[in-house]
């Protein structure tokens, strides 16, 4: 790995953008930063980021981008050392100067910062993410790694503007594209190639499908009446056992615990929150889809939720 800092510092108003994406791509690669392509004002990040990929798998390299989200760098970091398992990656965040940055880390240690001032990575992108970017050769043989064309992009944009689902989109595009792959590739254009948009149309007629499903009535419990007790008398009192304890645990009265904003379905994931659904019946799942993102019951283990909406899925299986 060839170890050099970058040829330009970051500064739009004089019409320099810095090039510390490439810098630390030709220092992986051990190329120099000269043969990789620069990114400028011209192009949009999706735009940018596609060069750099093509350029990539003309040398038989895939980049893979995972987002993660963190309340500081520590703890980005052991995110980086958990999926890296001790390869050498890139880590993208918020540097000292208050602008994008990029730089090279191995387990939880930053082992190359390609800036000229060292300004380093202190936060996240201003996106809100810590970007993790791993440069790997695939397998002889493997597939589903196809790359996207002008083709399926341009296809990919009409399809997500017909309101169509993530599944249907991918179903309809050529190369056996995944859903996963359509949500991701999506959410990293930035609106580029289109959006989500939810309920799909009817293509027939032009407009939104109606809602014609009605939504699956529940078992009526009528509520047990409350039943006045009349104080027992000391003969009672004399011949009532007491309560065993031997072969049961008390039952735990638990408080009505207050609410919570909803948290995005990914942030959830990684910081153990409650995944108990916080939207709409009809609106779309994902990983940006609402949560209730509060803190999770201790007991039982490995449980997805809050005592809360774990009493309430307990009641209604009962």
């Amino acid at each position: 790995m060839r170890l050099v800092k970058q040829l330009f510092r970051h500064d739009p108003a004089n019409g320099v953008w810095g090039d510390c994406a490439r810098t630390v791509i030709a220092c992986l690669c051990d190329v120099p930063a000269e043969e990789v392509p620069h990114w400028h004002e011209d192009l949009s990040g999706a735009e940018q980021s596609a060069r750099h990929d093509a350029w990539l798998r003309e040398r038989e390299i895939l980049r893979i981008s995972i987002p993660v989200v963190a309340d500081a760098l520590e703890k980005a970091l052991e995110w980086g050392a958990y999926y890296s398992r001790g390869m050498a990656y890139i880590l993208a965040g918020r540097s000292r100067n208050d602008t994008n940055h990029v730089v090279i880390c191995r387990g939880q240690e930053i082992i190359w910062d390609p800036a000229i001032d060292d300004s380093g990575v202190v936060g996240p992108c201003s996106d809100g993410y810590f970007w993790f970017e791993f440069l790997v050769r695939p397998l002889e043989g493997a597939s589903g790694m196809s790359e996207w064309s002008a083709e399926d992009l341009q296809m990919l944009r009409d399809l997500a503007g017909q309101g169509l689902s993530a599944a249907q989109i991918a179903a309809r595009l050529p190369g056996q594209r995944s859903r996963n792959a359509v949500i991701g590739k999506l959410k990293r254009g930035k609106g580029t190639f289109g959006a989500l948009l939810g309920q799909p149309k009817n293509h027939a007629i032009g407009r939104a499908t109606p809602k014609t499903e009605k939504p699956v009535k529940r078992k009526y419990h009528p509520v047990r009446p409350v039943m006045a007790v009349t104080p027992a008398s000391p003969v009672e009192l004399l011949f009532t056992s007491p309560d065993c304890t031997h072969f049961s645990k008390p039952i735990e009265v638990v408080p009505n615990l207050p609410a919570t904003l909803p948290i995005t379905f990914l942030q959830a994931v990684m910081t153990d929150r409650c995944l108990h659904y916080a939207g709409a019946p009809y609106d779309p799942d994902g990983p940006d889809m609402p949560v209730c993102g509060a803190e999770r019951a201790a007991e039982p283990l490995h449980t997805r939720y809050c005592r809360r909406h774990l009493i309430a899925k307990r009641q209604v299986a009962a």
